[in-house]
């Protein structure tokens, strides 16, 4: 089940992208996964101790900035 999951979040819910990330070799796949689960990982820690919006927004506009 947590392959079906994993692949649902992936396509971010579009049905008719699950044969793309099937169809995928192994290493292909588990190397897309370590990389969207570091990106989840990366976002839930900026919005860790944000209370409004706006700090988020403001947080947001910097990484932008510093891109």
């Amino acid at each position: 089940m947590h392959y079906l999951n994993t692949i649902d979040r992936m396509s971010r819910g579009d049905r008719q992208k699950w044969d793309y990330f099937m169809n995928m070799r192994y290493d292909e796949y588990k190397h897309y996964e370590t990389f969207f689960n570091d990106k989840r990982r990366e976002v839930n820690q900026m919005y860790k101790g944000k209370k409004t919006y706006e700090e988020l927004m403001v947080n947001q506009l910097g990484v932008l900035i510093e891109r």
